[in-house]
């Protein structure tokens, strides 16, 4: 048996970054006078809104690690704008324009996937840099150059999931619920697997991620005789949500959640009883002791909450891109090279970057025990057919 992680922090993940900036758009700085290099940097995160939750944690962890790498004289980067999507494609746009107008060298974007396609012809004609944890698999497609992906795209962890319970655990008749984002749109793919191994999902429900009541999508699904149920559902209220229906009403199939399970943000919603036996897909986090447990520590004696992954991996491309600006890297085109070529371990896991810009290639298989801690069952490397030109 592996040994426990903490559910709070387990999950997919990770990233990298680099940069240092110099004069000129896409970069700005150089040697600070008396101190270290300087870049500067953006975000444009979902600070309000359903999805909140996942930008504020983002922002945290990038804050945290801005504030290390100062501390410890690595690099200084500069937040030269922070602005806040909304709710809207068309805010998050106008939020991305304004960022870049003040030059940085790289922008760390939203999480919400119909959010950064929005944003994509003006990222490709910008050429800077954007780092996002959004999973929706096709913002890293179709001759990607400056999307880089800190978090396993829905591709992958689909993949490994359906490896792990049609191939290993044997289950036969799936049901599907899926919410009405772009993330939710990648339940496409796991039909696709579904249908590959000769299957068919007995049940294919959507729910808004705004809805408070899925009993009528529950019903259906229990009424199919689903042995297994797979939950396409953003982080925080629409999964647990989707979690206590099935409990309540006494589903007593397999529950697939997708890796927002491992969130603060949802498991806090959910009760023990409710969580145990729950598999997600993502990477686990080592909070049980050396560099994982610090930044679980420093995380939460700064912001007074645990951290979730999506604040791990986002800490972990801030020090990544610390780590290039200290070895002198200064442009846009710079950075862009360096993600490019990254090949770094963080507190979340391994970082390598693909012909795409995917930085994450090991799914964990993970499965919720006791005290709503998650196990890893098992890893599974995915490989992901590439379609960049």
């Amino acid at each position: 048996m592996r040994k426990q992680w903490k559910g709070t922090l387990a999950v997919m993940t990770a990233l990298a970054l680099a940069g240092t900036g110099c004069g000129g758009p896409g970069g700005a700085t150089g040697k600070g006078e008396g101190g270290p290099p300087t870049a500067n940097i953006a975000t444009v995160l979902t600070m309000s809104g359903f999805a909140a939750v996942f930008g504020q944690q983002q922002k945290s962890g990038i804050d945290l690690a801005v504030e290390k790498l100062r501390t410890d004289k690595v690099a200084d980067l500069k937040v030269v704008a922070a602005e806040d999507t909304g709710a809207a494609n068309a805010t998050a746009l106008n939020a991305y324009r304004k960022a870049v107008a003040q030059e940085p060298a790289v922008v760390f974007g939203p999480i919400l996937g119909t959010m950064v396609l929005a944003m994509r012809g003006e990222i490709d004609r910008n050429s800077i840099p954007l780092i996002t944890t959004a999973a929706t698999t096709s913002l890293t497609q179709n001759n990607n150059k400056n999307i880089f992906r800190n978090f396993a795209n829905s591709s992958m962890t689909i993949k490994a999931t359906a490896q792990f319970a049609f191939d290993k655990q044997g289950l036969k008749k799936p049901a599907i619920l899926a919410d009405n984002t772009s993330f939710g749109s990648d339940a496409a793919l796991l039909r696709a697997e579904i249908t590959k191994r000769g299957l068919k999902a007995v049940a294919d429900e959507s729910a808004d991620t705004t809805a408070t009541d899925v009993t009528g999508q529950v019903s259906r699904i229990i009424r199919s005789g689903a042995d297994s149920v797979f939950l396409q559902l953003l982080t925080g209220s629409p999964l647990a949500l989707a979690v206590k229906t099935l409990r309540s009403n006494g589903f007593t199939g397999q529950i697939y959640a997708a890796p927002g399970m491992t969130s603060p943000s949802t498991l806090d919603l959910l009760s023990e009883s409710e969580a145990k036996d729950i598999y997600s897909a993502g990477l686990a986090l080592d909070t049980t002791g050396g560099a994982g447990a610090d930044f679980a520590a420093a995380f939460k004696q700064q912001y007074g909450k645990d951290p979730d992954i999506y604040a791990a991996v986002m800490y972990d491309s801030v020090m990544l891109l610390g780590k290039a600006v200290s070895e002198g890297k200064s442009t846009a085109a710079d950075l862009r090279a360096a993600l490019r070529d990254a090949n770094y371990t963080g507190v979340s896991g391994v970082f390598h970057s693909d012909a795409e810009g995917n930085l994450v290639h090991t799914v964990s298989i993970l499965k919720f025990g006791d005290g709503k801690k998650a196990s890893v069952d098992q890893d599974i490397d995915v490989q992901t057919e590439a379609t960049n030109g």
